[in-house]
């Protein structure tokens, strides 16, 4: 009978012991994940300022283009007035 109880607290004791360690295991790994994110969110900030910078340049080639474009068709119309 005692060697059933030996055995039964030895099993019981393992138990605890497996339980401790995959308790351990995911706060090493939250810990990980969590890093990890942080990290992404740094940078995805960098990124979507990035993007920001890109939008607003593409919006002043944008701009020149028109610009470019409405000065284009001022110079022919003006060309093919004084034509006419």
């Amino acid at each position: 009978m005692l060697d059933f109880f030996a055995k039964l607290s030895d099993y019981i004791i393992c138990v605890m012991l497996s339980i401790v360690a995959m308790i351990l295991i995911r706060l090493e790994y939250d810990t990980k994940l969590f890093e990890a994110a942080k990290d992404n969110k740094i940078q995805l900030a960098f990124i979507s300022d990035e993007l920001a910078q890109l939008k607003t340049q593409i919006s002043k080639y944008q701009n020149s283009v028109d610009n470019g474009i409405d000065n284009n068709s001022l110079a022919v119309k003006l060309v093919t007035s004084q034509k006419a």
